[in-house]
C-alpha cells in the first residue's frame, strides 16, 4: 500500500515506518458507547522521532459532547492535514481511538477518493495511554490485528507484508485487542507532549 494511504488509515500514528496499516469495516465499539477522555483535549506536538508521526494533533470535543471528538492532524513539513471524526472505546482497562476521515487538504483528499476500498474499510484505530510525565502515548494495533487475521481469529485480508483489512464485527475486534500483550500492542509507540489546552 502506498505511503500516503498508510498515513491516512493509521491516522495520528503513522507513517509507513509503523509497519503498514490497518483499515476496518467496523469500529472497535459503537459510537453510543464512547467514553469521555478529557485528557486528550488540547494541542499536542510529536515528541521524539517526528519523521514517523504527524507533527501536530489538535483534539477538540464536538461542541458540548465530550465523548465525541474532532482530531486534526497536521504535518507542516509536508503541508498536509487530515480531520478525523473520532471517539474513544474502552476495552477492559485499555483505551482505543476509533478514527474516520472527514476532511483533508486537496491533494490528500484526491488520493483518498482514488482508493477503491475506502467505503468498505473506513475505520482506523489507535491504542492510547498517558505516561506519568503527561505525554500521550499512541500505538498502532497493526501487528496484533494482522496476526489475528492471518490465524483466522478475525475475518479479513492482508496485502503484501504489512497491510491488513479487518471485516469482523466490533465485538470480535475488541476481544482480540483485550487479550493483546502490552509489549506487543505498544511495541512501536509514538509520543506527544502537550502544547496547550
Amino acid at each position: 500500500m502506498k505511503f500516503w494511504l498508510s498515513r491516512l488509515l493509521a491516522g495520528m500514528l503513522t507513517a509507513a515506518a509503523l509497519s503498514g496499516c490497518v483499515a476496518a469495516t467496523n469500529p472497535i465499539g459503537p459510537a453510543d458507547a464512547a467514553v469521555a477522555e478529557p485528557r486528550l483535549i488540547g494541542v499536542w506536538i510529536a515528541d521524539g522521532d517526528s519523521a514517523r508521526a504527524w507533527e501536530y494533533l489538535h483534539i477538540l470535543p464536538k461542541g458540548d459532547d465530550a465523548r465525541h471528538l474532532d482530531i486534526v492532524v497536521a504535518s507542516h513539513q509536508e503541508k498536509t492535514w487530515i480531520v478525523f471524526d473520532a471517539y474513544v472505546t474502552a476495552v477492559g482497562e485499555r483505551e482505543f481511538i476509533n478514527l474516520r476521515v472527514t476532511a483533508a487538504d486537496a491533494a490528500t483528499m484526491a488520493q483518498i477518493d482514488k482508493y477503491q476500498k475506502k467505503d468498505i474499510y473506513p475505520f482506523g484505530y489507535a491504542a492510547i495511554a498517558f505516561e506519568s510525565d503527561g505525554r500521550l502515548k499512541a500505538a498502532y494495533a497493526g501487528d496484533v490485528l494482522a496476526k489475528a487475521v492471518q490465524s483466522g481469529q478475525l475475518a479479513g485480508e492482508t496485502q503484501g507484508d504489512w497491510d491488513v483489512f479487518v471485516s469482523s464485527p466490533s465485538e470480535a475486534i475488541a476481544d482480540v485487542l483485550a487479550g493483546a500483550d502490552d509489549a506487543i500492542l505498544f511495541a512501536k509507540p509514538m509520543y506527544y507532549k502537550r502544547l496547550g489546552p
